[in-house]
This record gives C-alpha cells, structure tokens and sequence, in this order.
C-alpha cells in the first residue's frame, strides 16, 4: 500500500503543477463512491463540471486524481494539498484498529464501568453525559474513546453518531474545527472503527 501511495503522489503532484488556483479548501476525501468532500460540502462525480465554482474550476485536475483512485483501486483516498504540492496522501481504509490501539485508556474496566452506568438514561441524557465525559481527554483521545464505545457495543450506533456530531458541534463553537479539518474525513475515520494514529487534528488557540 505504502509503494502505491507513493506512486500516486507522485501522479498527483505531476498533475497539479498544471494548478492556476488552488483548491479552495485543501483538505479532500473522496470516498468509495467517487464523491469529493470539501469538509460539509459533497460534490459527486458527476456534478463535478457543474460544480467547478467551488474547487477554483480545477474541474480537469480533480477528476484525473478520482481517475487514478480508480486505477489503483483504491476504495477511499484523503489528500492534504499545499497549493498545488500533495503533502499528506491516505487511504483510510487501510488503517485498521490494531489490538494495541486503545492502550492509552489506562484503565479500561472503570472507563466501561463509567459508561455502562449511563445506559438507564434517557438518549439525550446519556449523549450530553458521555460529551462531557469525553472533553475530559484532549480531542485525538476523545474520538478514540467514541471509537472504543463502539467497538465494545456500549450504546447503540445511533447514540455514538450524536455523540460525536454533538462533540464535533462543541469543538467547532470553541476551536473552529470546521474551518482546519474535513469533517467528512474524521467522522469516516472515527464512525468506521478506523485508525487514528495519522490523523492531525488541527484546531484554533
């Protein structure tokens, strides 16, 4: 994977250099589906011409990249751009949890314990109680305890997606997350039990 990646880049960086205007946000995930997300707003593949105001007409330029995606079968592909030079190039679904992964909750029985003691609560009550149990750890930490909610079935998926959406919603209020990071990117990483070790969460002071 690390050799196709690779290769990859280098496509993408030789195709850029061709870039007038850069990507208006620079941080972009395309999925399985070929739709590019530019943080909230999604543009399918088909509707990438007719969408072409939003990513400064690089119409050719982003779908030579899909193009590629497809060629390496890739399944899903993040790309951080600086101007027109790829510096951070994934394929999440590459990026298992391992076993080791949740090593950093130093007690594990009493974080669960915690949790499973929330579950007689309303859903509303048990959202707002595990947010404000999770902004105990810094941000990469806390999406990787609502990864380990849903990894050991605590609450249903329901409950986790408004968990984090309602975190997400507070980080944004506070530190302007929206406007430094791909929604869209962490909330696949976060929801689909994928690993968080290269993810750099990037928030205002």
């Amino acid at each position: 994977m690390t050799s196709i990646l690779s290769e990859f880049k280098y496509k993408i960086n030789f195709i850029c250099k061709s870039m007038v205007k850069p990507f208006p946000f620079q941080k972009i995930y395309i999925d399985e589906k070929n739709t590019t997300h530019l943080n909230l707003l999604c543009i399918p593949f088909e509707y990438i011409k007719d969408n072409s105001r939003f990513i400064n007409n690089n119409v050719d330029i982003l779908q030579k990249i899909i193009e590629y995606k497809n060629e390496c079968n890739l399944q899903n592909l993040y790309i951080e751009m600086d101007f027109n030079l790829v510096k951070i190039i994934e394929c999440p679904c590459a990026s298992l949890i391992g076993k080791d992964y949740f090593l950093f909750l130093e007690n594990h029985s009493l974080l669960k314990k915690i949790l499973l003691n929330k579950i007689e609560l309303d859903e509303d009550d048990i959202v707002r109680e595990v947010v404000l149990l999770i902004q105990l750890f810094d941000c990469k930490k806390a999406l990787q305890v609502i990864q380990y909610i849903l990894c050991e079935d605590i609450f249903c998926n329901s409950i986790v997606k408004k968990v984090f959406d309602r975190y997400i919603e507070l980080l944004d209020k506070e530190n302007n997350f929206y406007r430094f990071n791909n929604f869209r990117y962490v909330r696949e990483l976060v929801l689909h039990k994928l690993s968080l070790e290269s993810l750099n969460v990037e928030l205002s002071c």
